[in-house]
């Protein structure tokens, strides 16, 4: 059997009470991390065979009735709670177990003692964000100007507030929001154009409204160029304005190089031929005659 503390239409709201209340007593609003296992607290007087019932609005999330084992439930609440009491005669707290966003609401603690008494506790859930920043490639090829970034930040709750630094300085931005069906959960989407000097710190910040502190990731702007201990010395190293020597001037020399020897290679050689011609060389005029000449004797 499920006990309904309220229902029909005679009381203020709609709803009559089976039993008569003692004024409520309510508890600060207490925040659960979703995935996280959390405890709402509601302390009862050391009796036996109370009737203990957790109520979220109108849904039974737990009940203990000494007078009937049978336990319904709200489905999404189903094997996912538990009951101190009786086994803890003065402890009628409920373990909520893998809290989600969909579980956020006000609860009702309810025990019979010499009047039914009520417990209201009030429960908030955040989910902090996980923010990741990337350099967004540009539209076409060889394109100048300012740098395109993007932060994303997932999996929050509720809505918090994304802004952009460079070098600790605010950055000029906005943000767009979407929220997902199954999880409920926010995730936050912001686009700059930004130019960012080599070196220096862009900074994705993300704000939860009910978590202390802030979540953050950044990208650091590196050189696309890198420099060897064995760089080609510049212009003014050099001593002019010639520009730097390209591979095929050095293969050039060596080609010119080669070509010098190999022509004295063969001049060597042609003389040392001669020098083996029969008949000696005439002498006409002071100039020494090739011994290929036709005229071999005077």
């Amino acid at each position: 059997m499920v006990t309904v503390l309220y229902s029909g239409e005679s009381s203020p709201g709609g709803l009559t009470a089976l039993w008569s209340l003692s004024p409520a007593q309510s508890r600060p609003p207490l925040l659960a991390l979703a995935g996280t296992d959390f405890l709402l607290p509601c302390s009862c007087p050391e009796e036996e065979k109370s009737i203990l019932i957790w109520q979220k609005n109108l849904s039974v999330v737990a009940q203990y009735d000494p007078e009937d084992d049978e336990q319904v439930v709200d489905g999404s609440f189903r094997n996912r709670t538990r009951l101190y009491y009786p086994a803890e005669k003065d402890n009628c707290s409920l373990l909520l177990r893998r809290a989600s966003v969909k579980d956020e609401g006000n609860y009702s603690c309810y025990y019979k003692s010499e009047r039914m008494k009520r417990i209201d506790v009030e429960l908030l859930v955040a989910a902090q964000y996980t923010p990741q920043v990337e350099s967004v490639p540009p539209e076409s090829e060889g394109s100048t100007g300012p740098g395109v970034y993007r932060c994303q930040a997932a999996g929050g709750y509720p809505v918090g507030r994304l802004r952009w630094l460079l070098d600790d300085r605010p950055v000029n931005s906005t943000f767009t929001t979407r929220r997902s069906v199954r999880d409920h959960l926010y995730n936050l989407t912001s686009t700059v154009s930004v130019g960012v000097p080599e070196g220096a710190v862009l900074r994705c910040v993300v704000e939860n409204p009910r978590l202390e502190g802030s979540v953050s990731a950044e990208l650091t702007v590196r050189s696309s160029v890198t420099t060897d201990v064995t760089a080609v010395p510049t212009a003014s190293e050099r001593g002019g304005n010639w520009p730097a020597a390209e591979p095929w001037v050095a293969l050039l020399g060596v080609t010119l190089v080669l070509s010098t020897l190999l022509a004295a290679l063969l001049t060597v050689c042609f003389r040392r031929r001669c020098l083996r011609c029969r008949a000696p060389p005439i002498q006409r005029v002071g100039v020494l005659l090739d011994c290929s000449d036709p005229v071999r004797h005077a």
